[in-house]
């Protein structure tokens, strides 16, 4: 969907970080509002959806498009920041949907739907969601921190978007989701959800949920984070090193592949 290219009162160092992408990648980074993106956010790097990078958010987030631009400027940042021929991406086949064992679950569980939705609508849906999630926490988490680390005048607009954004999430760690969703990615999902409750909340200071400290996927996400901090690499070697670490630990290796940008 076309989304609106929106104008805010930007901050000098956000200006000087729009300045920074243009310098080193050759192209200008834009914020647009946008309906139907599915996210509170998406970064999409010029290339073949366009000629600039774009950090799109949905209107109910508008308050946040300052961060959404850091954040954004920090990503791409990042990865221009490693050699071209080490620049990969996270990628997946539109297509494909959960692997047989998750689908057999999904007919249990959701015998009443017709299998044609079952199959080219709600796996995939599932399927797709699951390895957004695998391939941008970690890489939130980390860039989050980083901000946090170089950007101590951004602190304000950081932690009213960080703590927005843990209560959102506290409604996926509701039991009854679980009943239409194949227990190997609920447990997956939700331990990552944890992670990044905890550390977000860590980063404001704030003390997570109750909910979040007692659903019993707190073992799994106690050793995502542990893989999380056992990272030394700094920058996008280190996001890529950590997404791997991720899905190794949630068995979803070879769920996404690494292609190079090119």
């Amino acid at each position: 969907m076309e989304g609106r290219t929106h104008v805010l009162e930007l901050p000098s160092y956000a200006l000087h970080l729009m300045d920074q992408v243009l310098e080193r990648t050759g192209c200008r980074i834009e914020l647009a509002e946008e309906e139907g993106i599915g996210y509170d956010s998406l970064l999409r790097l010029a290339g073949r959806e366009g000629p600039e990078h774009r950090v799109a958010y949905v209107p109910e987030y508008r308050d946040f498009g300052v961060h959404f631009l850091v954040s954004g400027a920090y990503k791409v940042l990042r990865i221009w920041d490693v050699p071209e021929q080490e620049r990969y991406l996270p990628a997946t086949e539109t297509a494909r949907g959960l692997p047989a064992e998750d689908l057999a679950e999904l007919r249990r569980k959701l015998h009443h739907l017709c299998e044609r939705h079952l199959e080219d609508t709600l796996s995939r849906f599932l399927y797709h969601g699951i390895v957004r999630q695998l391939t941008s926490v970690p890489v939130d988490i980390r860039v989050e921190r980083k901000i946090a680390d170089e950007l101590p005048v951004h602190k304000p607009r950081q932690d009213a978007y960080l703590a927005r954004q843990v209560r959102d999430f506290e409604p996926h760690f509701a039991p009854e989701i679980r009943e239409f969703c194949p227990e190997r990615l609920y447990a997956a999902s939700t331990a990552m959800n944890v992670v990044l409750a905890e550390e977000f909340s860590e980063l404001t200071g704030r003390t997570p949920a109750d909910v979040i400290r007692t659903t019993p996927h707190r073992a799994l996400g106690e050793r995502l984070r542990e893989r999380l901090h056992a990272v030394r690499e700094d920058g996008y070697t280190g996001d890529r090193i950590a997404t791997d670490a991720w899905a190794r630990e949630v068995g979803m290796e070879g769920w996404f592949e690494w292609v190079r940008m090119d």
